[in-house]
């Protein structure tokens, strides 16, 4: 068995890091689609496996690991894109202003609570924005806050203090390069810390939500369905009707040939007596 363990442990083996992004993706899928109280985690249960794996020390190549992280991303907001875009138009006439102004208020209401505690607790604006992104459970802010670290990285000091609230006993010793290689983490770390309550929060808000105001989710979305259908001509339109009379004129050329192989057969049978 030590092949194996040291399959699993080897970060630097591209096959080490595929095998443990399919493992964590499977075991969470698995776990998502398990109810509880009528609720489930869903793709959000990869999260919770992710900490799991890297709790117990399985890691994977950086390069992987930021290949990964960026493909994924893409691959989330295109699929989004192409989930919503063909009733966006529709959606903005009918709704536009109103859901607008309400995701505004939503994400300024979120940095208004990130910027008050960041200053009244004294947290670090890198373990600020990972707060902001994992209670939100907004990734795309999470990758944008990483890009950003990247290309304006803090001072050695900011560095030195940001890094000194996770773990002060080893922020004095370390270098530059390496606090501005562990900086980059912090937002990620702070993500991974507050996303499952984010998760659990919004899951108890719909709940409470959806009994307050009787909403069905099954009528709901029969509804949504419905408007797209009409608002939304179907992809694929049948561009050929065969009419009556040339459907008539092929079934009579069937029996004339079934008639006249007939007649053949019997021909031939007559010729062989």
């Amino acid at each position: 068995m030590d092949w194996l363990w040291n399959l699993l442990t080897d970060p630097h083996s591209g096959l080490t890091s595929a095998l443990i992004l399919g493992l964590v993706v499977a075991i969470g899928l698995a776990v998502g689609s398990v109810k509880v109280f009528k609720v489930r985690l869903g793709a959000a249960a990869v999260v919770f496996v992710g900490i799991a794996f890297a709790h117990f020390g399985l890691k994977i190549n950086p390069d992987v690991l930021e290949f990964t992280r960026e493909f994924g991303l893409i691959l989330f907001v295109y699929t989004l894109g192409m989930a919503v875009g063909p009733g966006l138009v529709n959606a903005l006439k009918a709704h536009g202003l109103r859901l607008n102004l309400l995701a505004a208020l939503v994400v300024l209401l979120g940095v208004a609570i990130t910027l008050g505690i960041s200053l009244v607790g004294r947290v670090s604006m890198p373990i600020a924005v990972g707060i902001f992104s994992g209670a939100t459970t907004n990734t795309p802010s999470l990758a944008a806050a990483n890009q950003a670290l990247r290309d304006s990285p803090p001072g050695e000091e900011a560095a030195r203090t940001a890094f000194a609230q996770v773990m002060p006993s080893e922020a004095a010793s370390m270098t530059p390069e390496e606090l501005q290689r562990e900086v980059v983490k912090l937002p990620g770390l702070s993500y991974a810390v507050c996303y499952p309550v984010g998760i659990t929060g919004i899951i108890l808000t719909m709940v409470v939500l959806r009994r307050v105001f009787g909403v069905d989710p099954v009528q709901e979305a029969e509804a949504l369905k419905q408007m797209q259908s009409r608002s939304q001509p179907p992809l694929a339109m049948p561009t050929f009707k065969p009419k009556a009379k040339v459907r008539r004129s092929f079934d009579e050329r069937m029996e004339w040939a079934t008639d006249l192989y007939a007649r053949l057969e019997q021909q031939d049978r007559r010729a062989l007596r």
